[in-house]
C-alpha cells in the first residue's frame, strides 16, 4: 500500500448571530487580532491565520439561508454543531483570562493537562497544555 500524507486542517468557519462578542472571545482566548474583511458578495467577516490554519468569523442571521450556514439557524444551534481543541503553553494563564466561560476546571488527563469552556454561541472547547519538548 503506497504511504500518503495525513490529510491537514486548513480552515475553519465559525458561524455566529453574536458576531462582535464572538470575534472578542476568540482574540481574548488566542491572544490574536482578527481582520475585518469582505470580498465579492461575502458579508462583512473577520479572519485570522497563522501557521497554516484560516479561522474565519462569519455572520449567522436567525434568517440564514441554507448557502449562509447549512443546518444552522439560530445561535444555540450554532454552539451544537462543533467542539473545538486548542493546545496552549500557558494553561493556568489561559484559564484566568477566560474565567467567565470556563466550564470544567484543569485536570490531568492521561493526553495531559486539560481544561474546558464554552464560547459564547455554546461551543465547546478543549484546551490541552502543549508538552515542553525536552532537549
Amino acid at each position: 500500500m503506497e504511504e500518503t500524507e495525513s490529510p491537514q486542517l486548513e480552515w475553519m468557519t465559525l458561524f455566529s448571530c453574536n458576531l462582535t462578542e464572538i470575534r472578542e472571545f476568540y482574540q481574548s482566548l488566542l491572544g490574536v487580532e482578527f481582520t475585518e474583511e469582505q470580498h465579492d458578495r461575502t458579508p462583512v467577516h473577520y479572519s485570522y491565520q497563522a501557521a497554516g490554519l484560516l479561522i474565519e468569523l462569519y455572520p449567522l442571521h436567525n434568517k440564514a439561508s441554507k448557502q449562509d450556514a447549512p443546518g444552522s439557524t439560530n445561535t444555540s444551534e450554532a454552539g451544537s454543531v462543533m467542539a473545538l481543541g486548542f493546545s496552549v503553553s500557558d494553561l493556568e494563564g489561559v484559564v484566568k483570562r477566560m474565567d467567565s466561560y470556563v466550564i470544567a476546571p484543569i485536570t490531568q488527563r492521561p493526553y495531559g493537562r486539560v481544561a474546558f469552556l464554552k464560547d459564547p454561541d455554546g461551543r465547546k472547547i478543549t484546551l490541552r497544555e502543549r508538552i515542553k519538548e525536552q532537549k
